[in-house]
Order: C-alpha cells, then structure tokens, then sequence
C-alpha cells in the first residue's frame, strides 16, 4: 500500500475505517509502536486540521503505543547522532525522509 485516503475527515464512520486499515498495516508489519512528529499548531508549517485529527486517531488505537516526537527532542538526537547516509542510497522517496529521519530520532534518543 502506498497510501490511504480519508474521503471524509467529517464522517465518523470514514475517520474508523481509516484507523482499521492503519491497524491493519501495522499488524501485516509487525509494529508495535507510532512515533508521530509533533508540528506547531500555528505558523509558516503548522499541520492541518485533518493532519490532527489522523494523529489523534492514530493516538487512540487501543493496541500501540503512541508517542509524540518534538522538534526539540528530534533535534537533539540527531546533533547527537547525525545521519550519515544519502536517501538515494537508501532508495526512499522525498515524501518519505521525514519519517525516516524522525525514526532515527526516536530510536537515537
């Protein structure tokens, strides 16, 4: 799967499905925990209404464990362990470095 659509952020019944289609993926992948980048909520790159209601969907699955990264603790981390590896070489996307990189955080912190 590449990505999942919400058609509706307003329909309850659209917002559970989306949650049972990620608990489903994490299950097929064998993770156990979400490590979530928290975003300002205001300013040049505060996240979206939808993108808070994803989080917190994702915050509620009963089964994982869920935690917000900070840009200050990611920071920190990856001054203290800096990534040294292209993401070509990886052979990830643009779209996908972000997570990548918050993975790195969370795991060197």
């Amino acid at each position: 799967m590449r990505k999942f659509t919400l058609a509706s952020n307003a329909d309850a019944q659209e917002m559970r499905q989306f949650q049972r289609t990620f608990i489903k993926l994490m299950e097929d992948y064998k993770v156990d925990k979400i490590v979530i980048r928290e975003r300002p909520m205001k300013g040049k790159f505060a996240g979206s209404a939808i993108g808070f209601k994803i989080e917190a969907t994702l915050q509620l699955i009963e089964e994982m464990d869920a935690e917000i990264l900070t840009a200050a603790e990611m920071k920190e981390s990856l001054k203290r362990n800096p990534v040294d590896v292209s993401m070509k070489e990886l052979g990830l996307k643009q779209f996908q470095e972000q997570a990548f990189m918050t993975a790195c955080a969370y795991l060197y912190k």
